[in-house]
């Protein structure tokens, strides 16, 4: 969060002084430096049974589709109190979560260069401000509310969601540029769904079976910039003489969907709480 905000900012202003080359160039050696640490400084360590030819050991492993399957079948494997359906909506909230984000990214600058005239400098320094207040908002979250009130993480995940379509709602509605930083407030709290998810992940899938589970939930992160992408800049492009704002009035739609997944997980774990203190009375019960 803190790298996309200074990347935004930092971006717009390289942009505007330089030109497309060197923000490139800058970019690809902040690219190399990240390669290079990595190369350097993470090790990997050599099992018994690995193959004395690293390389074709390595693309034989990478490409394996074995281990695909196995992490699927392992992700969506049986278990107590819905857990299957949980992981089902888990992805589906990933998609609703994560896609929105990423394809309003690719459109937000269009948006306020056709709405307010903005350029690349004041889209940064509004991009800046934007991930600034979410991160003060993560910040409250995971210092107050969590420590001190203890909330339930589906709870969480509906308080972000109803921050991000109140901001969202200003954004496609905003008649001035001041109107539309008002929006900035508003989205305080819109990092949390994406946080909740995680954390209800973790919770429901046992930690032997997360890291084959994580990929899977990984490669559908990766996956929804390629649906959502398209799809937003598609609906701006036949929306922006009519609406401009359209993409956003879609994102208040598959939020108000995940809200809905999110009230399906607090009574589901309000449910398991009845049950696991039923149990327990009734062992002390059996105990006495």
């Amino acid at each position: 969060m803190i790298g996309h905000s200074l990347g935004s900012s930092l971006g717009g202003m390289l942009f505007a002084e330089f030109g497309f080359l060197i923000s490139f160039l800058f970019c690809i050696m902040i690219l190399l430096t990240a390669l290079a640490s990595s190369t350097l400084l993470v090790r990997d360590y050599k099992t018994e049974n690995e193959d004395d030819n690293k390389s074709i050991s390595f693309f034989r492993d990478f490409f394996n589709i074995i281990h695909f399957q196995k992490s699927v079948k392992t992700c969506f494997n049986k278990g107590p109190n819905k857990r299957r359906i949980k992981v089902i909506i888990f992805l589906s909230l990933l998609f609703i979560v994560a896609g929105p984000s990423h394809a309003e990214n690719s459109v937000n600058y269009m948006f306020t260069r056709f709405s307010f005239g903005w350029n690349t400098v004041q889209y940064g320094l509004f991009t800046a401000s934007k991930f600034s207040m979410e991160l003060i908002g993560t910040f409250i979250t995971l210092t107050i509310v969590i420590k001190f009130f203890r909330c339930d993480e589906s709870l969480l995940g509906m308080f972000g969601v109803v921050s991000s379509m109140a901001a969202n709602s200003i954004y496609a509605s905003a008649p001035s540029p001041g109107y539309f930083y008002s929006g900035v407030f508003f989205g305080l709290f819109t990092p949390l769904p994406y946080m909740a998810v995680r954390s209800l992940i973790a919770k429901t899938i046992p930690a032997h079976e997360q890291a084959q589970s994580n990929s899977v939930f990984g490669i559908c992160d990766a996956i929804t910039p390629l649906i959502f992408g398209p799809l937003y800049t598609t609906i701006y492009k036949y929306t922006i003489d009519i609406f401009p704002g359209t993409y956003l009035v879609v994102t208040i739609f598959l939020k108000s969907i995940g809200f809905c997944f999110f009230i399906f997980l607090y009574y589901q774990s309000r449910r398991e709480s009845r049950t696991e203190n039923k149990d327990l009375n009734n062992d002390c019960h059996s105990l006495n």
